[in-house]
């Protein structure tokens, strides 16, 4: 009774990955006291449900959780009837992928499947219908956990398979496990090093082009996207404006605003543009941390060829200065100290006084000096860098 009882409960209820609940088989009506258990120290004045189901009430719940999740996939175009009704198994197993493919077109059909999938794998798992001989059937449950086992790559469709592993094939064709002689030209890919300029975009155009699956070969595609422009990011902070776009490709594409084909192009020009950004410094002949600062420096000015020559020389020579400062200055926790804190700022005015050109008056160079050092602590503060 009481608390006594309510920790035997927490001791079944304890959840961990493949657990998500406890199952209390009552054989002496033990129910009265939990009744009055849970009311006392599991719920409160503010109306909360009762936390324990009946089995048979979880049952109830799985059927009305299949319909919410049949009349979703009824409203993006996947029919679980068709399906079923369909005779032979490799057509079925073909309308399977088509579904399947269909769910991934759009993010808003990924996720709301994703819930309304969890949830069903919670409820079964919940009241076990099979171990308590329930009798309970319902013909679409094995085609939804199907569609949940590719979705969670847990089934071997060989037809799948081949169609990742052809895009996989033309995007590791940039990847070596080398370290990179050049790192301007790099990017770090899951523990492997990526040289976009070796990516070969007319060869991405095709896969995507000729494969039945164009969405599950742009979901891949989008993972090496978003891998890359975080890594270009954490080298340069200006580079923000190319994840802005790529949000935004996605973005009108999953508010129905462009058709598949244009999406994916939109997808493959950004990549171009992410080629021709990862070799800017070598370009200019600059470190990507000198690029950095040149980046933050031009920020928002419209400058002359000459003023930008000027800006270039002044982030070589600030970078230079911070370099060989860092073992006496940046040490760590630098920034948490005042006095290191004003040493940096010192030689960022002093290097720029020097460098930039006059067109930076007063308040832009105060502007610019102050936006510098809240950048090299926020690089300090997330251990990209700026640390000795």
């Amino acid at each position: 009774k009481h608390h006594t009882l309510m920790q035997a409960i927490a001791r079944a209820n304890r959840v961990f990955p493949g657990k998500s609940c406890g199952i209390i088989v009552d054989y002496v009506n033990v129910f009265k006291y939990m009744q009055k258990a849970l009311s006392e120290y599991a719920t409160g004045s503010d109306g909360s449900e009762f936390p324990a189901k009946d089995i048979d009430q979880l049952i109830a719940n799985i059927d009305q959780c299949i319909e919410e999740i049949d009349q979703f996939l009824l409203s993006i175009g996947v029919s679980l009837d068709k399906i079923l009704e369909e005779p032979d198994t490799l057509n079925q197993i073909e309308l399977y992928r088509k579904a399947y493919n269909r769910i991934l077109q759009r993010d808003e059909w990924k996720n709301r499947f994703k819930v309304l999938t969890n949830l069903l794998e919670n409820l079964y798992d919940a009241s076990k219908p099979e171990i308590f001989e329930k009798g309970w059937y319902n013909e679409k449950f094995a085609p939804i956990m199907y569609l949940v086992g590719l979705f969670y790559n847990q089934i071997d469709d060989e037809k799948l398979a081949r169609a990742k592993a052809k895009m996989a094939e033309v995007l590791d064709r940039s990847v070596t496990s080398a370290e990179a002689k050049d790192k301007d030209k790099y990017v770090i890919h899951e523990g492997k090093v990526i040289d976009l300029s070796k990516l070969d975009v007319d060869d991405i155009r095709k896969t995507v082009g000729a494969s039945p699956y164009k969405a599950l070969e742009i979901e891949d595609l989008r993972a090496f996207i978003e891998k890359a422009l975080e890594q270009m990011i954490n080298k340069n902070c200006t580079r923000i404006m190319f994840s802005e776009r790529y949000k935004g490709i996605i973005d009108r594409y999953n508010a129905g605003g462009s058709e598949n084909e244009d999406y994916y192009e939109k997808l493959l020009e950004l990549i171009e543009s992410l080629k021709h950004e990862q070799s800017r410094a070598t370009e200019m002949d600059l470190e990507e941390e000198e690029l950095e600062i040149y980046d933050l420096l031009i920020k928002d000015r419209k400058l002359t060829k000459a003023e930008e020559q000027k800006v270039i020389l002044a982030a070589k020579n600030l970078y230079k200065k911070l370099t060989e400062a860092k073992g006496r200055v940046m040490v760590v926790d630098w920034y948490k100290d005042e006095q290191p804190k004003q040493k940096v700022l010192s030689i960022i005015q002093g290097s720029l006084n020097e460098d930039l050109p006059l067109s930076y008056d007063r308040e832009v160079f105060s502007a610019k000096t102050n936006l510098l050092m809240n950048h090299f602590i926020d690089m300090a503060v997330q251990g990209y860098g700026w640390v000795a």
